[in-house]
């Protein structure tokens, strides 16, 4: 870890750089990736692609209370199952 007296020259110039990306557009960003060598370009995707897999707690409780809805709507005799061999010989 690198170790700064605060204030000084070094100290400053890693904030600026560290502070850069925060006020950087997306094309500023998207260019200063592409600078980056190959190795460290998949490490950022992998970053990037990773926090996309995140759930949302939001959609989650949709479809939640959407299934929900279909499973009573079935009890209910509203909402015809089909059986799942029928769902997979018609996928193929």
């Amino acid at each position: 870890m690198m170790r700064f007296t605060p204030f000084s020259t070094s100290y400053l110039f890693y904030i600026s750089k560290r502070l850069r990306w925060y006020v950087m557009g997306s094309q500023e960003i998207l260019e200063q990736a592409l600078r980056l060598k190959p190795d460290e370009r998949f490490t950022l995707i992998e970053v990037l692609l990773r926090s996309l897999d995140e759930p949302d707690k939001q959609l989650d409780a949709v479809w939640a209370d959407e299934a929900e809805k279909r499973l009573k709507a079935y009890r209910e005799g509203r909402l015809e199952a089909i059986p799942m061999e029928d769902i997979f010989r018609d996928a193929t």
